[in-house]
C-alpha cells in the first residue's frame, strides 16, 4: 500500500474435491465486488500468491482474463507430481495432503481418480494462460519443491507464454537472506510496475518478454 497499491485479500471456501474452481469463483466474486465499489481500475489488476496461494494464483489465471498479470511463488503445478513427492521437512510422502487437508479428495489418488487430479492442477489448463506470470523459488525449498516452478515455467516456455522464473541459491520456503529478501521485493514491485503501472524502464523484464 506504500507504493500506491490497492491490496484485497479474498476469503475462500474451498469445495470438496474441487479445489481449483471454489478458489477461482470466490478470487472472482471478491475482486469483482471491489470493482463494483468503484475502489480500482478493472484494467490495473493482478494476482499474488505463495505456497498454496501460489498454487490458487497458477490454477485461477488459467480460466478468467480478470487480471493483467501474476507473480505465484513456491507454488504447486502438478498436482500428479506434487502427490508422488516428498515433503523433505517432515519427512512424509506428500499424499496426505490429498485426504482432508489442502486438496481435500478425500484419499484419492492420481491412478484410480485422474479426473481430479487433472481438474484441479494448473498444468493441465497452463495453455490456457493469457497474461504474464513471475516465479520465483528456493532452490533448497524442502516443503514445496522448486521443481514443480521449474515444470510450470518449462511448459510456459514450450507454450510461448510471457513468463519468468527466479531461483534463489540457498533459500528455503520462506527467503531468510535479507538480500534475497530485499530482490524479491524489489523484483515483484517492478513487474507490478511494468504492468499495472505501465513504468516499462526495467530492462530485465524487456529482455525476458523479448
Amino acid at each position: 500500500t506504500s507504493q500506491g497499491y490497492f491490496f484485497f485479500c479474498p476469503d475462500i471456501i474451498h469445495e470438496k474435491e474441487n479445489v481449483g474452481s471454489s478458489s477461482l469463483d470466490c478470487v472472482i466474486a471478491g475482486t469483482q465486488k471491489i470493482i463494483d465499489m468503484g475502489l480500482i481500475d478493472s484494467n490495473k489488476v493482478a494476482l499474488l500468491g505463495h505456497s498454496f496461494g501460489g498454487y490458487e494464483t497458477a490454477f485461477i489465471i488459467n480460466h478468467t482474463n480478470m487480471f493483467a498479470a501474476a507473480v505465484a511463488s513456491g507454488a504447486i503445478t502438478n498436482l500428479w507430481s506434487y502427490y508422488l513427492s516428498v515433503g523433505w521437512n517432515n519427512l512424509k510422502p506428500n499424499m496426505w495432503r490429498f485426504g482432508i487437508e489442502e486438496w481435500r479428495l478425500d484419499g484419492k489418488t492420481p491412478f484410480e481418480n485422474p479426473a481430479d487430479f487433472d481438474r484441479n492442477s494448473p498444468l493441465e489448463s497452463v495453455r490456457q494462460l493469457e497474461i504474464p506470470l513471475l516465479m520465483w523459488s528456493g532452490k533448497e525449498d524442502n516443503q514445496v519443491d522448486w521443481h514443480q516452478s521449474i515444470e510450470y515455467y518449462l511448459a510456459l516456455r514450450r507454450l510461448g507464454k510471457k513468463s519468468v522464473l527466479l531461483l534463489y541459491p540457498g533459500e528455503n520456503h520462506v527467503p531468510t537472506n535479507p538480500i534475497n529478501q530485499k530482490d524479491i521485493f524489489e523484483k515483484v514491485m517492478q513487474w507490478m510496475d511494468y504492468y499495472l503501472k505501465d513504468e516499462k524502464r526495467c530492462s530485465w523484464i524487456k529482455k525476458a518478454m523479448e
